[in-house]
């Protein structure tokens, strides 16, 4: 069996995750590249190895993308050696409250790194709160791109 000692000197394995909603918002500034160069520059400095990385182009306001859900598959398969999330910002990860739940559930350590937070099992409940705040913005957000004001009586 490994030893305590063994595995602290172990360095953590994570899941890199970098998404834009359209080929537009791609183009638009958002692009692929401008979030996964810091987020394999924030893995290098802080001794992270990235296991995998999961980079799309799609929406984030349902559950049940298939980008997202690959990425929960491959931690939960992994779990034993990857329990970690590389992301730019809340946003780039989930705009719903369903992904936010199950990755909550699962217990990953998500690193949102232009945001300069750490969320995760051991996290303050103040920090956890206030990451609950930012999804609900962030589907806010969504929410309001897609609707329409309706017409009054």
């Amino acid at each position: 069996m490994e030893s305590a000692k063994n595995r602290a000197a172990q360095p953590i394995k994570a899941v890199l995750r970098a998404r834009v909603s359209s080929k537009e918002q791609e183009e638009g500034g958002f692009s692929l590249p401008a979030q996964v160069r810091p987020l394999r520059e924030y893995a290098a400095r802080n001794g992270i190895v990235i296991a995998h990385e999961f980079i799309d182009v799609e929406s984030a306001k349902t559950g049940g993308r298939s980008g997202f859900n690959e990425m929960v598959q491959y931690l939960k398969k992994h779990h034993m050696t990857c329990r970690t999330i590389l992301v730019e910002k809340t946003d780039r990860l989930y705009r719903n409250i369903k992904d936010w739940a199950v990755l909550d559930d699962l217990g990953f350590t998500i690193h949102f790194v232009k945001e300069n937070v750490i969320i995760g099992p051991e996290s303050r409940s103040n920090d956890q709160f206030v990451h609950g705040i930012k999804v609900l913005m962030a589907r806010n957000y969504s929410l309001n791109l897609v609707k329409k004001p309706s017409k009054a009586c």
